[in-house]
């Protein structure tokens, strides 16, 4: 099974849409039934704005602030900012998509308990 950290690193190898990236989304953190895991019904997180931002949504109701160009970068990737908790978590990627993802998964695995 994946992990939170390690499909963080997924995420921030990606360099644009990936359905077996979506899968791993939404096996990870959606998938409710083992019956209904087929690729064709998973969202396209990694294509979509929308769905990106509504998995952040579901996940983390509220928490969406911003997105833009990442300066620091050279301007080539973007960044998402979401704040939780009053501590703020950034996710860059080539891709707006990518960069939501990469926030709400560092989001996420600052929330998860420690064992």
């Amino acid at each position: 099974m994946t992990t939170l950290p390690a499909l963080l690193e997924r995420v921030r190898a990606a360099t644009g849409p990936d359905r077996e990236l979506d899968l791993l989304i939404w096996k990870l953190l959606v998938w409710k039934t083992p019956w209904n895991h087929e690729l064709h019904k998973t969202e396209l997180f990694t294509r979509s704005i929308d769905a990106a931002l509504a998995l952040v949504e579901r996940m983390l109701p509220g928490a969406f602030d911003s997105v833009g160009k990442d300066e620091e970068e050279g301007g080539h990737w973007w960044a998402a900012d979401l704040l939780v908790d009053n501590i703020w978590h950034s996710g860059v990627g080539p891709t707006i998509p990518l960069a939501i993802l990469a926030a709400l998964l560092s989001a996420l695995i600052d929330k998860a308990p420690t064992p």
